[in-house]
């Protein structure tokens, strides 16, 4: 499997995957995000 993050801006990122689907993942607004994604670490601890 083979997936690819793509910064956007600040702490806003998109997950592409093999299989065409993509994924926004941001952060919390105190750390810089503006929290319109999944949170990176939670996503990860949740798959």
């Amino acid at each position: 499997m083979k997936a690819r993050i793509k910064w956007i801006q600040n702490r806003t990122f998109v997950g592409e995957f093999c299989s065409g689907h993509s994924m926004v993942m941001d952060d919390y607004p105190v750390t810089g995000g503006r929290n319109i994604g999944f949170c990176p670490t939670k996503f990860f601890f949740s798959v």
